[in-house]
Parts: structure tokens; C-alpha cells; sequence
């Protein structure tokens, strides 16, 4: 739009220097005969052709101009290129980040659910311990004891602690010595904490 601005500014005073020309042309000579018309048309081509040539210094003017706008809109470009270069590597950047950050959410994702997983364990083995500590406290100790030789350690703590303190006695009772002396600093290791 601005370039069609620069070319009428410099068309506009070249229209009207030649009209003008023309307009003296015709006002200061008389009017030839018919035949004549047609020269005289060829002759004042040529003369506003050649003021046209003649006048340089307003062509160079307009020239200079039109490459000053030239110059300036690519350099607008060039900024522009440049500008969007930058939103584009900061869009790679963020899109890397995006990745990083979903592939650490999956693993978190993946995280929660093995943790929840053993929670749901934990609990479920909780009531579990709970149900074998009632069972154990209604049996002697020489009938919990064939029991609690096939169970880990880690159980046997389990089903003590949900087991009624009247009661527990009786499990420590069908462990064998080695084994209840183990269990009960477990016990008081478990307690400081």
C-alpha cells in the first residue's frame, strides 16, 4: 500500500508538468490545419518523452525513494524472520519440556499405582493379621506353634501386634527360643521408632 502511495506522489507532479506542458502547447499555438493534427500529435509526444528524459533529477529522486522502501520493508522482513525464528525454537523448547514433563507424569502415574497396589496389600495382609491374630487366641501354644514354623518373621510380627496382649504371650510361647528372641528385639526396635 505504501509503495502505491510512493508511486502516486511521484507520478502525480510528472502528470502535471506534462499536462501542463500540454496546456501551454496548446494556448500558445495557433491551431493548425486538419492534416497537419496528426504531426503535431508525433511532435508533442516527443517533446514530453524528452522532458520526461530531461527531467533525471526528479526519476533519480523517485528511484531513491522507492529502494529506501525497499530497504526498509526487508529489513521489517528480516526482523520478522527473525522474530519468528525465536517463537519457534522457544516453541521446540516448550514442546521438549511438555515431553519431559508427560513422560515424568507417566512415570509418577506408573509410581502411584505400584504404590497403591501395595497399600492395597498392606491392608488387605493387615486384615488378614487381624483375622489370624482372633483365630491364634482362641488355640494353645502347642497348636499355633506347627503354624508359625512355616511363616516368615515379617507375618508372625504382623499377626503379634493385632493380637489382644492377653493373648500374645502364647505366640511368643510357640516359637522356638531362637526365634522369639529374634522376633522380640524386632519388637523393641519397632517400638523406638
Amino acid at each position: 500500500m505504501t509503495f502505491l502511495k510512493w508511486i502516486a506522489i511521484g507520478v502525480m507532479p510528472f502528470v502535471m508538468i506534462v499536462l501542463g506542458v500540454l496546456a501551454y502547447l496548446t494556448v500558445t499555438k495557433p491551431p493548425l490545419p486538419a492534416p497537419q493534427k496528426a504531426q503535431t500529435k508525433q511532435i508533442n509526444r516527443k517533446l514530453i518523452l524528452k522532458a520526461i528524459k530531461n527531467d533525471s533529477s526528479f526519476s533519480a529522486r523517485v528511484i531513491r525513494e522507492l529502494q529506501a522502501e525497499i530497504d526498509s520493508l526487508q529489513s521489517e522482513l528480516k526482523a520478522y524472520k527473525q522474530k519468528l525464528s525465536l517463537k519457534e525454537s522457544e516453541e521446540d523448547s516448550l514442546v521438549t519440556v511438555l515431553a519431559q514433563k508427560d513422560k515424568m507424569l507417566a512415570s509418577k502415574d506408573e509410581e502411584l499405582k505400584k504404590i497403591t497396589a501395595q497399600l492395597d496389600r498392606f491392608v488387605n495382609s493387615e486384615a488378614n493379621a487381624k483375622s489370624l491374630a482372633k483365630t491364634f487366641s482362641s488355640m494353645k501354644p502347642a497348636q499355633i506353634a506347627p503354624i508359625l514354623r512355616k511363616l516368615d518373621d515379617e507375618i508372625i510380627l504382623s499377626i503379634y501386634q493385632n493380637t489382644n496382649s492377653r493373648y500374645r504371650k502364647n505366640i511368643i510361647l510357640a516359637l522356638s527360643d531362637d526365634r522369639a528372641a529374634g522376633l522380640s528385639k524386632r519388637l523393641l526396635h519397632l517400638s523406638k521408632n
